[in-house]
């Protein structure tokens, strides 16, 4: 049965504050007629239609009432049930899609405020099942569910969210129930205006590792970023067999007026990412949405309860599927602080030309720091350092490294050590039940290692963070060599940079700081016991060095998006015709939709996955700046993806991913160490770092 068939409709035609609105059927895909065509009558009791400007946009509205049962043969009643909708408007006059791809005869023939085909775009037509009558929010509480008809007991929702508002603490509990993540994020926005720009978000995720990650969002453009300042708490993740669970709350107005939409008596609308994106796991940048997310169709009003209310009580919201956090838990505000170092500036990732990367994250509740450090060199050891001082005598540092055993397996080594001078390995810590939740993974040729420890730790061998206590940090962007089988390291290849200021992990800065890059006029001297008796610098502005070549290179990037189409087993199996038609098809519609893009080679299609069918391939590229590369590629391929179609593929809007590919060795100007590098440590046991520039961002 065709989604047009037998269905009723209102149809409205509007032009200025002159409007014509009917109650229509169709009985298949002809054209709709009066409900009198077929016997029935106009059951509509109240209609306003008009056009009005929105900004800068001409917006059509319409408004309309009937009763909910008539005797009119060509009425659906509508009961408290799930409902099959559909909603179209006519195409534009300039698109002329008339059945399929056969043009008109006639060009004329589509013009405005006439009912005729709505066209092929997706943008033009669509259809959804709602329940019109069942009552599932109210100032204290709300849902949403997808498929709209879907059961969260029976397991059979792809995405739940739900909300319950606290009038005691005035914060609100968010649940999100996701089915089969995997490694795709999920969430839920809010937004002013309906507009994706300046929305405030939610985003969790599940890592390779087991990990969760919640962390408070807004988006700009395109780009998801991160808040400066985290103002969710109470956060928790349970995944059980294909359903995972996100819990989290935050106050209904925060103090975060820059990024943090007020949950105010004007309401919000909420925007539901039921179908999640893509998350690279080394460099965790969030990919676009594979669907458009669902909007709330109207704003959404969360505040004090009618009558006085308690959540979980009065209004229970699917049973026992709410998470209730007792109140004497809610008012213990968890904070998080969380930051980020790149090397060398004016990175932000190993795609994007990054040698080094450290994100850390603190975490009130569990009063510890969990590190993630990404590197562009795999074979050498890796690491942070901890300092009072400018000096590397006396420091704090945790390092690791990506081995093979004896048996050809890969395995980690990441420990706890303490530097007793720059002549030595540095010494492994004798309790090492200080770093936990260890875990390390290789990841497109770049090595990611993690570890959480506390904030204080009572160990002697480690520097304590918190209460004032900041420190100078040791990025060792280039290590060196290391012997499994005895722990000891041998010297880092280049000297590390270190930041220009200490760093307070436990303290969250409001802005972000930039590093700045220290030079000495002369040769700082030291006495052999590492007091510094010249302490003269000179500070300069920070600069980005970019230490890839600047020459034209090859750039290979990552680029998936999804089709129109179900899943079919055979394009699991690269030997099918099936599968070899369609990765022709694949080739030829990028191929064909990219040609004109500057620098652009081949593309070459690598393999298909379920989710509809999803398309992932390779495209390569020739010149000097990758970046710009990437972001040509990405507008040109969302520009014929977001239409519907690309070459001859029916795609769906939204679904794209691109992002730049790093080979297992980047081209580099780095060059190994001279004896001109070397410090002789007879003369300077506590050698000085060399500092270069770098950022700091805290979020």
């Amino acid at each position: 049965m065709h989604a047009m068939d037998c269905t009723d409709m209102v149809i409205a035609q509007v032009r200025g504050n002159y409007s014509r609105v009917r109650d229509s059927y169709t009985r298949d895909i002809s054209t709709p007629r009066d409900d009198s065509v077929y016997g029935g009558v106009d059951s509509l009791t109240a209609v306003v239609a008009k056009e009005a400007m929105v900004g800068t946009k001409l917006t059509t509205w319409l408004l309309f009432r009937r009763n909910l049962t008539t005797t009119d043969m060509a009425d659906h009643n509508i009961t408290d049930g799930i409902m099959h909708v559909i909603w179209a408007k006519g195409q534009p006059s300039e698109e002329k899609c008339h059945l399929g791809s056969r043009p008109t005869a006639d060009a004329n023939f589509y013009v405005e405020d006439e009912v005729k085909y709505h066209g092929c775009s997706s943008k033009q037509r669509g259809s959804l099942k709602m329940n019109f009558i069942e009552e599932e929010s109210g100032p204290c509480f709300g849902s949403f569910r997808y498929p709209f008809d879907c059961s969260l007991l029976n397991l059979t929702c792809d995405y739940y969210a739900s909300w319950q508002y606290s009038q005691i603490s005035d914060d609100v509990q968010f649940t999100v129930k996701v089915k089969n993540l995997g490694m795709k994020w999920t969430g839920i926005g809010f937004s002013a205006d309906r507009n994706m720009n300046e929305t405030d978000a939610i985003i969790a995720r599940m890592t390779e590792q087991g990990y969760y990650s919640i962390t408070d969002r807004h988006i700009i453009g395109r780009e998801i970023r991160q808040d400066y300042k985290s103002n969710i708490y109470n956060f928790s993740a349970s995944p059980v067999d294909t359903m995972t669970t996100f819990s989290f709350a935050r106050q209904r107005i925060t103090d975060d007026e820059d990024f943090d939409l007020p949950f105010s008596e004007e309401g919000f609308y909420m925007f539901y990412p039921f179908s999640g994106g893509i998350v690279n796991q080394t460099t965790e940048v969030l990919g676009q949405h594979f669907l458009l997310p669902a909007i709330s169709l109207d704003r959404i009003c969360i505040g004090p309860c009618t009558g006085g209310s308690q959540l979980g009580t009065d209004n229970p919201l699917d049973g026992s599927n709410m998470v209730t956090v007792p109140d004497d838990n809610r008012n213990r505000v968890l904070r998080t602080c969380e930051g980020h170092v790149y090397f060398p500036a004016g990175c932000r990732n190993n795609e994007d030309g990054c040698q080094y990367t450290m994100s850390w994250i603190y975490n009130s509740s569990t009063d510890d720091i969990q590190f993630t450090i990404t590197t562009v060199q795999s074979m050498k050891w890796t690491g942070v350092g901890f300092s009072e001082t400018l000096l590397m005598p006396n420091s704090d540092a945790i390092i690791g490294y990506m081995y093979s055993d004896l048996d050809g397996s890969t395995k980690y080594n990441i420990t706890n050590r303490w530097i007793e001078n720059s002549k030595d390995s540095p010494v492994i810590d004798p309790n090492q039940t200080t770093l936990y939740d260890v875990s390390g993974n290789m990841h497109n040729g770049n090595l990611t290692i993690q570890f959480t420890r506390k904030r204080d730790t009572a160990a002697d061998t480690d520097l304590q963070f918190g209460e004032g206590k900041c420190y100078y940090v040791f990025i060792p962007f280039y290590g060196g060599r290391f012997y499994p089988d005895t722990g000891i390291l041998l010297q880092h290849e280049r000297k590390p940079v270190i930041t220009s200021t200490p760093v307070c992990f436990t303290t969250c800065p409001e802005i972000t700081t930039a590093a700045t890059q220290y030079t000495s006029p002369t040769s700082p001297t030291f006495t052999t016991g590492g007091a510094t008796t010249d302490t003269s610098w000179t500070t300069l502005p920070a600069t980005v060095t970019d230490t890839m070549t600047t020459e034209s290179l090859e750039h290979v990037y990552n680029v998936s998006f999804a089709m129109n189409m179900t899943w079919n087993a055979d394009l699991g199996d690269n030997s099918t015709e099936m599968y070899k038609a369609l990765a022709t098809e694949v080739e030829e519609a990028m191929d064909s939709t990219l040609q004109d893009v500057d620098g652009y080679e081949e593309a070459v299609f690598d393999s298909f996955s379920p989710g509809s069918v999803i398309a992932q391939s390779y495209v390569i590229a020739i010149g000097a700046d990758g970046s710009a590369i990437l972001a040509n590629i990405s507008d040109t391929l969302n520009n014929s993806i977001n239409t519907g179609t690309m070459g001859e593929l029916n795609v769906l809007p939204g679904s794209l991913s691109v992002f730049m590919y790093v080979p297992e060795t980047m081209p580099s100007t780095l060059a190994t160490t001279t004896e001109k590098d070397q410090v002789s440590t007879e003369e300077t046991p506590g050698f000085l770092l060399l500092l270069q520039p770098f950022v700091v961002f805290y979020l």
